[in-house]
């Protein structure tokens, strides 16, 4: 017989993502690799996607951070009956975050392209 804690460590998609800390080599990795670690599971593919976007967020120098429906609730949007992918956030001393809904149905992939692409753009839609 496993236990439920066992059947959990064992398996990466029920256990959080964890990450080297070596891996955070600024604020903007630091940013990813610990949103990822709050809402992201700790499977491989997962692990990739996460690199790809810590690369992207130091190359930007923007903060990228992995986010889901629950946290979008506590930050002030209404999502009732909307699917929010991403979002692009100002902060008050005009510093750039993109958010990443890990709850969206689309791909990550597309969610971090568009984001992006509003942020080039100076858009926030």
């Amino acid at each position: 017989v496993v236990s439920n804690t066992q059947n959990i460590e064992n398996n990466p998609k029920r256990r959080n993502f964890t990450y080297d800390p070596k891996k955070v080599t600024n604020e903007y990795t630091q940013a990813t690799y610990e949103s990822a670690s709050k809402v992201m599971n700790d499977t491989e593919h997962s692990h990739k996607f996460v690199d790809v976007v810590a690369k992207i967020a130091t190359e930007k120098k923007t903060k990228y951070e992995f986010t889901n429906n629950e946290d979008i609730k506590t930050r002030g949007y209404n999502i009732e009956g909307v699917q929010v992918n991403g979002l692009v956030e100002v902060q008050e001393n005009g510093e750039t975050k993109i958010l990443i809904n890990i709850d969206s149905p689309k791909a990550l992939n597309t969610i971090v392209g568009h984001e992006t692409t509003h942020l080039l753009e100076g858009t926030q839609e």
